[in-house]
């Protein structure tokens, strides 16, 4: 398991990886424009035009990164 840092560093170097919550896994992948984020299960991407967006309004299924900190990492 990555931390929360760690998880920082990956994305600010362009890296793709699948982050599991809940028995779900979501990959996080990203284009010139956005990050990415996409839980593998339905598909349904979700777009953040920085890290600072990402961090504070990525969903995990109903709840937000920021709130799933401790749980995820």
């Amino acid at each position: 398991m990555i931390s929360y840092e760690e998880m920082i560093e990956m994305i600010e170097r362009g890296e793709e990886f699948i982050i599991t919550y809940a028995e779900n896994r979501y990959w996080i992948s990203q284009t010139q424009d956005y990050i990415i984020l996409t839980p593998i299960d339905t598909g349904e991407s979700q777009l953040y035009s920085d890290l600072e967006d990402f961090l504070e309004n990525a969903t995990f299924g109903e709840y937000r990164l920021c709130n799933l900190k401790d749980e995820l990492f």
